[in-house]
């Protein structure tokens, strides 16, 4: 076999691995309705519950992002299915909120290799002819695997009690250690050779240059990803809500519009990578383009009380798509982007932390403003945030010729 085709294997793996990820992450989020609707938990409860779970997936996010590069990453992702499977299957059997509470945070914490260790297989042991592909693929990941476990919950809940989609999500981030157990004995060991050339395999374990996290511009990065999720998460959230009283959408029609907006999100991988391509590669002029695109779609909802619901409902799907779609280009292009320093996984783990923050930061601010203020403000708050992110992403753009220049160094 020839070394395309182990590089072709390896992405295989990830791919399958990130996706079962994925879909075990999401399966609380899926489940939440009913165990609200059954009383298992009350809403502030189950709020509680997955706002801890970002929190604690950000500070695993940052540990992980700092051993990634000092430990095999199989051992580390092995470590995150198989966690995040035990969690899974509690879930399905400690019923209660301290029990719930306390399984699903761990879920989040013991999650900390995985995306740090699948970013450092693709920089180190991908071709470099297949990484931006690689790339690429990857961005479907969190999209597939969230449309799974919602479906797979509509089926279970059709036939079965809710504990049954933690169930299905433990056996699925188990069954993810076979292919891990391959990639370790036979994909990596055929591309290892190749990959000990790299400058990131050379850089792996050498500690980051001083100055490196002003320097690279992470810290801009890190504002613009917390704006980022605290603006996307507040329109995947609330728009089934804002529709429902708005509007009087049945339960039936905001869930299915649920699975909906996820299967176009993938569209929007496909779309920022094109827009990407089309700036030269250029980081934050990508951004600046899905930003400004967003801007007269949020100004238009500024009256959607006089539109119809279907048009408030395509509005709202494409500033979606637009900012998922941003998503795949700071946590992904961005970090692969520095893996001539080996600094790929550590940036990875970064954002991904920062991006947790905004989770939760946009459970509680959305949820205060829309009760405080109504849906008015909260539509202006998006407005404003979307500014803030064209902003952000012009200083980022003013700076990124130095930046490149930084992340060359071999």
């Amino acid at each position: 076999m020839t070394t395309e085709k182990y590089s072709h294997r390896l992405f295989f793996v990830l791919f399958f691995v990130y996706t079962m990820s994925c879909f075990g992450k999401i399966a609380f989020p899926a489940v939440t309705a009913a165990l609200i609707d059954e009383a298992v938990l009350t809403k502030t409860q189950a709020g509680t519950i997955g706002a801890v779970f970002w929190v604690l997936y950000a500070i695993g996010q940052f540990i992980g992002g700092a051993l990634a590069n000092k430990y095999r990453p199989t051992l580390l992702l092995g470590i995150g299915m198989v966690g995040g499977a035990v969690c899974n299957f509690l879930m399905a059997v400690c019923v209660g909120y301290i029990p719930m509470l306390l399984i699903w945070s761990f879920n989040g914490l013991i999650q900390f290799g995985v995306w740090p260790s699948i970013l450092r297989m693709v920089t180190n042991n991908i071709l470099p002819e297949q990484r931006s592909k690689t790339l690429n693929y990857l961005a479907y990941c969190y999209a597939i695997g969230s449309i799974l476990s919602y479906l797979t919950n509509a089926a279970v809940l059709s036939i079965l009690p809710w504990n049954y989609l933690f169930i299905c999500c433990g056996v699925m981030n188990l069954v993810c250690v076979i292919p891990l157990i391959r990639a370790e004995r036979v994909l990596i060991p055929q591309l290892e050779p190749a990959a000990a050339a790299t400058p990131a395999a050379k850089k792996a374990s050498a500690p980051l240059p001083r100055g490196f996290i002003w320097s690279s511009g992470l810290v801009l990065l890190c504002f613009l990803i917390v704006l980022r999720n605290l603006f996307e998460t507040g329109i995947k959230s609330w728009t089934p809500t804002i529709l429902m009283e708005t509007f009087g959408a049945t339960p039936q029609y905001t869930s299915l519009l649920s699975v909906v907006m996820l299967a176009m999100n993938l569209t929007g991988v496909t779309l920022c990578a094109w827009i990407y391509r089309k700036v030269k590669k250029s980081e934050p002029a990508a951004l600046l383009v899905v930003f400004l695109t967003a801007v007269p779609l949020l100004l238009v909802m500024l009256g959607y009380r006089s539109m119809n619901i279907l048009v408030v409902t395509l509005v709202l799907s494409l500033v979606t798509i637009l900012s998922y779609g941003s998503g795949q280009i700071m946590s992904m292009y961005y970090p692969a982007r520095f893996q001539n320093l080996g600094a790929t996984p550590f940036i990875g783990g970064v954002i991904n932390c920062f991006a947790a923050l905004g989770n939760v930061l946009s459970s509680y601010v959305n949820g205060a403003l829309a009760d405080s203020f109504g849906w008015d403000v909260i539509i202006w708050s998006w407005n404003g945030l979307i500014v803030a992110m064209v902003a952000v992403s012009l200083v980022l753009l003013a700076m990124w010729k130095r930046i490149c220049a930084y992340a060359e160094q071999a």
